[in-house]
Order: structure tokens, then sequence, then C-alpha cells
């Protein structure tokens, strides 16, 4: 009865990756880049799900926000967490007591006569495979497309060689439960939660001809291993050192975080009126800054353009700011070096500093 899900099949599954978390905590880029490339891999088109159980149709329910956990501060545990969680449902349509005649979703459609199969049952025995509400088969399949799903997950985040495996568990709102881990720079790492939804829930709910899955993902975790951010603590800060290196990336950049200093930042601008012939990129200035800078430049941006309407000249201002690993620099060090700039940019790109 069991059947390998392909991604086609399973995407649909995958709303909860649809939430952008705004205003969660500090450094929301690094989540958005995150759940944006979760979004992107499943192919479904971004929107935020909060939906009731009862209306018709397969639902699917995301929830985010903070987890509060009585814990240590440090490196790897945190007091407060951000949590990911989502319930997938499907519609059932009842032609007899226990009989499923007709499904609004793909799930059992797609198995051999499945439009006939037994999905629930009266005084049924609870083991460890199932539900007393649910018969073995219903509870295989909806195990099966849970998985394959996640697993299609699991590859596109860490590899399409990624080695996984499922662990049975226990959550008091599934049953059976598991969580999947995945191999991960030489150990095993827990990357979530899930499994078929209490059957007692959805009946306290008025969605008594659903059957549904259910699982639950710590973010900042995963977000550790896939840009090897070595602190948890690093997600409350307001550092622009730490919070622009996940700014205006593409969710399938190749980010690994480097390391911040912990020394103060020295921030100068330069702005100049651009050449007429139009022969300047702000890649090549870019260029030229790290050039003569250094490592001791941690950030260059755009921060502004201006267009004069009678000179019919546009102007550029960039935001430099010089940090050094080892040592706090002084205003005179960084004045120097920012003096050399200017001259280098004017006499290369024929720009007139303003």
């Amino acid at each position: 009865m069991s059947k390998v899900f392909s991604c086609s099949e399973v995407c649909l599954s995958m709303q909860v990756f649809c939430i952008v978390l705004l205003n969660l905590i500090k450094v929301e880029s690094a989540f958005r880049m995150l759940l944006s490339r979760l979004t992107i891999q499943m192919k479904i088109k971004p929107r935020c799900c909060s939906t009731n159980a009862r209306r018709e149709g397969p639902v699917h329910l995301s929830v985010n926000g903070r987890e509060f956990q009585r814990d240590t501060w440090s490196n790897v545990s945190s007091k407060i967490l951000s949590h990911l969680e989502e319930m997938k449902l499907i519609q059932l349509i009842i032609l007899s007591s226990i009989k499923l005649m007709q499904s609004d979703f793909a799930v059992f459609r797609s198995i051999e006569n499945g439009d006939k199969m037994a999905v629930f049952e009266n005084e049924g025995e609870r083991t460890a495979q199932k539900q007393e509400a649910h018969t073995l088969e219903a509870s295989k399949i909806m195990e099966d497309e849970l998985k394959s799903t996640l697993i299609v997950l699991a590859q596109d985040l860490f590899g399409q060689e990624v080695k996984y495996r499922w662990v049975d568990a226990y959550f008091p709102f599934t049953h059976p439960s598991w969580e999947l881990e995945v191999h991960h720079q030489d150990k095993w790492m827990e990357l979530l939660g899930c499994g078929i939804m209490e059957q007692r829930i959805l009946q306290n709910a008025g969605a008594q001809d659903r059957i549904g899955w259910a699982l639950g993902l710590g973010l900042e975790r995963l977000a550790m291993c896939l840009y090897d951010i070595p602190d948890i603590r690093l997600f409350w800060s307001t550092d622009s050192g730490f919070l622009s290196q996940f700014e205006n990336r593409d969710p399938h950049d190749c980010i690994k975080y480097k390391p911040v200093s912990i020394y103060p930042q020295c921030i100068n601008d330069i702005s100049f009126w651009l050449p007429n012939d139009g022969d300047y990129t702000s890649n090549d200035f870019y260029d030229l800054v790290r050039e003569i800078g250094g490592d001791i430049v941690e950030q260059i941006s755009l921060v502004d353009k201006y267009f004069h309407p009678k000179k019919q000249h546009t102007s550029h201002c960039y935001r430099i700011v010089y940090r050094h690993m080892e040592k706090t620099l002084t205003q005179e060090e960084v004045n120097t070096i920012h003096k050399q700039i200017e001259k280098a940019v004017a006499l290369k790109f024929n720009v007139s500093i303003r």
C-alpha cells in the first residue's frame, strides 16, 4: 500500500515554509533567507496561510512565534527560540460510515483503489503504528506522504546525498511520531519533529471528517547549521557586521558566516559625481575600496543616489565601515585610508569628489 511521492505531488504540503518571519527577532534577515529557500525549492507561491480547520478543502495551517523554555544562555542554548509549526489536513467526503469514496486531495487518489479505502474505524485498537480511530492503511499513507515531503526538504537543504534517519518519538499531539535526523558535520542532528495528528483533537475542533499530520521546526538550529553560525546568541545581535551578511541575498547563495570583530566600527561616507561617459559601476568601486583598505573594510554600501536636474549629473554616496579584528582603530588611522580611497577613485574612475 505504500507509495513514494514525487516532489510535484508533495510540494503543496509545504505551506508552512511560505511564512516570512517579520519582527520575530532582530536578525529576521537570516530567517527570511532560510524560509525563502524552503519556499522556492518546494515550488509554491508565498502566502501566509492561517485558516479555519473546518473550512472546505485541504487546509494548511502555519504558525510561527517564540518559544520560551527553562534553559541557560550559552553558545548553543537559549531561553527564547523561534519555532515554526505546520498542520496539514485532508478533507474526506464520507458516503458510508467508514468508507472513503472521494478525496479532494491527491494523497489517497494516487493510491490504487484509494477511493474505496477505509480511513476511519470504530472501536479500533491503538498500536505503535496507528491510532484507534485510523485504519493501518490510512495511517501508513499519511506517514509516507509526510516523510517523503520532508525527505525532499532535507535533500534540498543539505544535498541529494545527505544521510537521514527516522527516530520514533513521543509528542502529545501526534501519534505515531518521529524525529527526522540528518548526518551533518560527522554527527547526527535532529532537524524536526513530526507525526500524524491525534484524531481526538480534530474531533474537538469540529473537523472529524479530516485526517492530517503536523511538524515543528526550530529555526535557530537550522540556520546555525546552514550558515555556520557558531553562537546562538548572535541572533540577538544588532551589529551590522552580522546582520549585513544576510541582507539582500539570494536564498540559494552559499552563505557562510564570517566572524565579526569585537572592536568598535569606524564609519566614513564618500560621495562623488559620476563621469558623464557612463563608464562606471559600483562593483568596480567596491573592488577598489577593498584593494586599498584590505581586511579592515568590513562593509561597503550605496546609501544615496541623487540626480541634479540642471547639471544633468548623477551623484552616489557610499558608506564604508572600517573595523580591525585585533585592535581598536583610531579615527585618524581610518581617515588616512579614506583619503587614499578618495584620491584613487577620482584618478581611476574620473569622478569628482563632493
